[in-house]
């Protein structure tokens, strides 16, 4: 074969020898050259690429049976006219040059479906432009266009537009002109403002908006019902559009770095939703429906101030390793300090906080048989499983743990009588509680033991818990049950204010000591109101000392006393006689759920005990 003759300005290739070379190489890689000479090229293809050159040759009519041209990495400022000659090309890409402009002979090559002109100098485009109506793929990223080329909207056969990476400042309504774009990429500009008219892009499948200036998203993107991909990351947008619910095929929504201070409910219904980013908002609550995404494999919810979500958002959250970290939320409990925290818990005062409300056999629950034992608690936390809806991902999440807990850990345990007490007065407990505060349990609960030693933002998943570490969470999961109610009257009629106070340890409050010490000061004042605030008065400086508050006491004693009934004797017999009326009913519902409990369970194999 024949050398292929060079000169430092110039490649000539005339001779069939060299086209030859030129089918089997496809591609030339030659620094230095400012001129390139191709004569009677019957490729169709062909491919310049890493060459560097000021200007391309002049007369490119040589190439006039090309259909893809591909000029990239290059140094070129300008196309000659000429190219407006190769009118059977279908792809021609320009990328990675020094391109200014382009020439109005462009817009002869009416057969091109594919144009990419992409990182180069462009401030504008020819009005030829519009001519090239076969477009189907027009890439102008990393260029220097402050307006959005109007001629754009002629190109009604678009399927990909991608001008990322411009400082573009608005979108024209004529985009709603587009009705064959699938994917539509504006990212990195300065756009304020999406016209209404982008709800005409019904075929759209992925739309970016990120980095951007947007305040709003028109109430029109709710017709975009085949989106796929939505984001709009990075942007100053307030509110989300309630009929987002209507884009029921997006699998990605990302909302990431804005203003948003709620979700719409109608959230919901994106029911095929796979990834979730909505970090470094203003969230403060999330809708309930959020449980109904139940294809979601991605949660991002970091830099929120989220709190007061109920039981079954919880449950649902913590899947994804959500915590909760400000003063109205349940903290992370480290695996490697969860046993320190319960050393610190008055299990005394936890018994006597209980015992009241328990059902009068739990002490035989702590006699059983470790056989039985296992049996009971796994059938109890069954129960509370239960009652979750069936189309709650946590649900299925809490089925799978619990077998896992019982099967490599809780079925090992020999449970001591401490041990034994601790589990059945917790379980007893909850089982007096609500379903919300049930459901609420048994999800922290399965969690927590399953996987322990997630670090607080979920990265690490699935190593269970110690075993005295899964005891102690019978205990600790108490604390996100009771705090569901914060808000609620319940909260405190409950008491489960005193529940968390005992479990966290904190310090009781003034009105906690007044009912700590109001039996023995009522013994000692002999029926007298003013005996009995002084006696209060006494106990309590002598426990709070310094922090002791003369006016902030009074107050308070001005308040509680009357709430006690105690001087005067009508409102404490008349309270006694309907708490005994009530306990003698609950006793009785008691019984009966319990023969019911009974007959419901009696076909269960006893499948966590291991034989």
């Amino acid at each position: 074969m024949t050398s292929l003759s060079t000169s430092s300005d110039y490649i000539n290739l005339s001779t069939s020898d060299y086209i030859d070379w030129l089918t089997e190489k496809k591609t030339i890689d030659i620094d230095k050259v400012d001129a390139i000479y191709l004569d009677n090229i019957t490729r169709t293809t062909l491919s310049i690429n890493k060459i560097t050159i000021k200007k391309l040759f002049n007369n490119l009519t040589v190439f006039n049976n090309l259909k893809k041209l591909f000029i990239t990495n290059c140094t070129i400022e300008k196309i000659p006219n000429s190219i407006g000659n190769l009118t059977k090309l279908t792809q021609l890409h320009l990328t990675n040059n020094n391109l200014n402009e382009i020439p109005n002979s462009i817009g002869n090559l009416i057969n091109l479906t594919d144009l990419r002109i992409i990182n180069n100098k462009l401030t504008k485009l020819p009005d030829t432009f519009g001519n090239l109506t076969n477009l189907t793929i027009l890439d102008l990223g990393h260029n220097s266009l402050t307006l959005f080329p109007n001629i754009i909207s002629n190109l009604t056969n678009l399927q990909t537009l991608d001008i990322n990476n411009n400082n573009l400042n608005e979108i024209p309504n004529s985009i709603g002109n587009l009705t064959n774009l699938i994917y539509l990429i504006l990212t990195n500009n300065n756009i304020n403002e999406i016209p209404n008219s982008i709800g005409n892009l019904t075929k759209l499948t992925q739309l970016n908006l990120s980095n951007n200036n947007l305040n709003e998203i028109p109430n029109s993107i709710g017709n975009l019902i085949n989106l796929k991909d939505l984001r709009i990351e990075n942007n100053n947008l307030n509110e989300i559009p309630n009929n987002i619910g209507n884009l029921t095929n997006l699998t990605h929504l990302i909302l990431t770095n804005n203003n948003l201070d709620e979700i719409p409910n109608s959230i919901g219904n994106l029911t095929k939703l796979t990834h979730l980013f909505i970090s470094n908002n203003q969230l403060i609550t999330l809708p309930n429906s959020i449980i109904n995404l139940v294809s979601l494999e991605e949660l991002d919810l970091d830099d929120n101030t989220l709190h007061n979500t109920n039981p079954e958002i919880r449950g649902f959250l913590r899947e994804f390793g959500v915590e909760f970290n400000n003063n109205n939320q349940v903290p992370f409990i480290n695996p490697f300090q969860v046993h320190q925290a319960f050393d610190k818990i008055n299990t005394q005062a936890l018994f006597t906080f209980m015992k009241p409300l328990l059902s009068d056999n739990v002490n035989s629950i702590s006699n059983k048989n470790r056989e039985d034992f296992i049996n009971y608690m796994g059938d109890t936390l069954e129960e509370f499983i239960d009652l979750m809806p069936n189309n709650n991902s946590r649900k299925k999440v809490a089925e799978t743990d619990i077998y896992n807990i019982f099967g490599e850990v809780l079925n090992n345990i020999l449970y001591t009588p401490e041990y034994k007490k601790i589990i059945s007065y917790c379980l007893d407990y909850v089982s007096k509680q609500s379903n919300e505060f049930k459901m609420t349990y048994v999800s922290n609960f399965t969690y927590d033991c399953a996987h322990a030693y997630n670090s607080p933002n979920g990265n690490v998943r699935g190593e269970l818990s110690c075993a005295r570490g899964m005891i102690e969470r019978f205990v600790f999961s108490l604390v996100p049950a009771a705090m569901l109610f914060i808000d609620t009257p319940i909260f405190t009629e409950k008491g489960y204010d005193k529940l968390i106070a005992i479990i966290e340890n904190k310090p009781k409050t003034v009105r906690q000591l007044m009912d700590e010490y109001a039996k023995d000061c009522y013994e000692e004042a002999s029926n007298s109101e003013d005996d009995f605030k002084k006696c209060l008065k006494k106990k309590l400086q002598e426990k709070l000392g310094n922090s002791y508050n003369e006016e902030t006491v009074s107050k308070e004693l001005d308040e509680y006393v009357p709430l006690l009934g105690l001087f005067g004797g009508f409102r404490k017999r008349r309270v006694m006689k309907t708490r005994k009326h009530k306990s003698k009913s609950q006793r009785q519902r008691q019984k009966m759920t319990k023969i019911r409990k009974m007959k419901k369970t009696l076909h269960k194999s006893r499948r966590y005990v291991k034989k």
